[in-house]
């Protein structure tokens, strides 16, 4: 506008408003050819400037001038010459003003909620580059030249404008949403995984075990839940697992509508979401919803929210963990997990910080032990946090949950105590004195997107700490009323000594330290015969070996026939790779 001002005021206006209705189409069909190869631009800077977060973060900006920029100094010019034209002796620019605001107001509301979700991205910008051109009393000089210039830049015009990494895969579905859009990717070996925005992974069948021992365990802890809430559903799997426990009534709420629709490529292994009255799914804002529903449940869980995604950092506030709280029954518990390789330490103190202000009785559990995407439980209530074996097993009764828990290695108390990580007093010694994340005082919001831009990622690290900084007692989690917690103490301390080297030596392994990591899982197979994970790894590991050092491949799997010689898995393996 400033521009227009200084240098086009003089102009006729006719003549003027054609030649900038032209201009401002041409622009943002070249915003829109750029924004299609946006992946490609945002990977030149770092090959120049090398990668590191002000690399990341320019790149960004850039990106944004090069497809913003044009339009928006044509829309500002053009502003400037309505305005100039609008002025009479009885006024007008302020009915000017007025109509432009009240456009200014409507149009993220016919673009974004009525438009976008029915047509599309691609349509719904075409529309606006096209549009242009009708504002126009008459296209300057000839007139094919400003039609001419459109049509060259749709020549270069992309066939999708769905950006999405496919990740060496195949995009089997993407639905453009008010607030979101969602994919569906089929992986060269046939597993899919939901994206949201491209950014973030929200699970998939290839993690199907993990997902469900997010399910699973939360319910777990609990003596006897009948009704459990479910914050955030991604694909379904961890949601799908309240169904294997008898008698419990489930609700799950997700709050963009395109996850849930996309919900049936997930099957079979989100299949108890499609024939089981027992479980509902709410589309709805997971703070609004815990604040509006007026029932309480035994259990809550939380799902994996990354905080950097827009509006997920509120889910980690002192307010809306006491709201939560505030919807438990008397005895009930509240889970919130972590991803512990999207954060930072920084981060992941302030969220422990934040929660221990909202729960008199806390604790820390670990989901599974992939050292590729860890994640830790939260486990907050106003009961003493324990388990009642005598309970845990009238539970397994049940035929249906019993295989459901032995198929994810949580069918025995020894199992679920081995997930423990750390009690209060542990995480408030680590999480210190600092500020809290709070519905006023966001910190979690301005400082979780640094790793997003961070260069060089390591999924672990958050993870090593906890494991040299947490050593539970050996009767944590038990209730000690119970004459066997002795015996099971001990096996619960075998077995999470065994889960430590296993998650250390993975480590090593997944850093090139092939020697020690083997060593460290091997003796975590010697640790305790109940810790199953470093059985399965090594038995991948002498897979992998075979060909190119059969000797090592050879002493792998005789020392696990020795250790475990019930299993049967290592002599086979032998057998097939012909190294008897």
């Amino acid at each position: 506008a400033l521009l227009w001002h200084r240098i086009g005021r003089s102009r006729r206006f006719h003549p003027s408003l054609g030649r900038l209705s032209a201009v401002l189409s041409v622009a943002c069909g070249t915003g829109i050819v750029v924004l299609a190869h946006a992946r490609e631009l945002l990977e030149v800077l770092p090959t120049f400037l090398g990668p590191s977060s002000a690399t990341g973060l320019s790149g960004e900006i850039v990106l944004a001038i090069a497809v913003f920029g044009p339009a928006s100094i044509a829309m500002g010019a053009m502003a400037g010459l309505l305005l100039d034209a609008a002025r009479t002796e009885r006024g007008g620019v302020g009915r000017a003003l007025g109509l432009n605001t009240l456009g200014s107001a409507l149009a993220p509301l016919l673009f974004g909620v009525v438009r976008l979700p029915l047509v599309g991205s691609k349509v719904s910008l075409l529309c606006i580059a096209v549009g242009y051109l009708f504002l126009a009393p008459r296209l300057f000089g000839p007139a094919w030249l400003s039609v001419a210039s459109l049509c060259g830049v749709l020549s270069f015009w992309p066939s999708s404008l769905w950006l999405v990494e496919s990740d060496g895969g195949k995009l089997l579905v993407g639905l453009e949403g008010r607030l979101a859009a969602g994919s569906v990717i089929e992986l060269s070996r046939g597993e899919r995984l939901l994206k949201v925005n491209d950014e973030f992974r929200e699970g998939g069948t290839e993690s199907s075990f993990g997902e469900r021992r997010l399910g699973h365990l939360p319910l777990l802890l609990h003596p006897a839940p009948h009704s459990a809430l479910f914050l955030g559903l991604g694909t379904g799997i961890t949601f799908a697992a309240a169904a294997e426990h008898p008698e419990l009534r489930a609700v799950g709420v997700e709050l963009i509508p395109e996850v849930v629709q996309v919900l049936p490529w997930f099957r079979p292994h989100n299949e108890a979401l499609f024939g089981t009255a027992r479980l509902s799914i709410a589309i709805a804002d997971a703070r609004r919803f815990v604040r509006a529903v007026s029932e309480r449940f035994d259990v809550i869980v939380a799902d994996l929210y990354h905080p950097a995604r827009d509006g997920a950092a509120m889910l980690y506030t002192r307010e809306h963990f006491r709201a939560i709280r505030a919807r438990l029954s008397p005895a009930g518990l509240f889970c919130q997990w972590l991803p512990l390789y999207q954060l930072d330490e920084p981060v992941l103190r302030t969220i422990v910080r934040t929660f221990l202000a909202a729960y008199p009785e806390t604790m820390a559990c670990m989901a599974y032990y992939n050292v590729e995407t860890p994640a830790l439980a939260l486990i907050g209530s106003e009961a003493p946090l324990c388990i009642d074996p005598e309970s845990f097993s009238e539970r397994l009764g049940d035929a249906r949950l019993r295989a459901s828990l032995e198929s994810v290695g949580l069918a025995t108390p020894v199992q679920v105590l081995g997930c423990a990580v750390a009690n209060r007093s542990d995480l408030q010694g680590w999480a210190g004195e600092g500020l809290l994340n709070t519905d006023d005082r966001p910190v979690v919001l301005f400082a979780a997107p640094r790793w997003a831009y961070r260069a060089i990622k390591d999924p672990h690290a958050n993870l090593a700490l906890l494991l040299q900084r947490f050593v539970l007692e050996p009767g944590a989690m038990l209730d000690p009323r119970r004459a066997q917690e002795g015996d099971l103490a001990r096996r619960a301390q075998a077995y999470r000594r065994a889960r430590d080297l296993h998650l250390s030596g993975s480590m090593a392994l997944r850093s090139g330290l092939r020697e020690r990591g083997l060593e460290l899982v091997t003796r975590s197979v010697d640790t305790s015969p109940e810790f199953g994970a470093s059985y399965v790894l090594l038995l991948h590991e002498a897979r992998a070996l075979a060909e190119d050092d059969p000797r090592s491949a050879r002493s792998i799997l005789e020392h696990l026939i020795a250790a475990r010689p019930e299993l049967t898995d290592a002599a086979s393996l032998l057998e097939e790779l012909g190294l008897r």
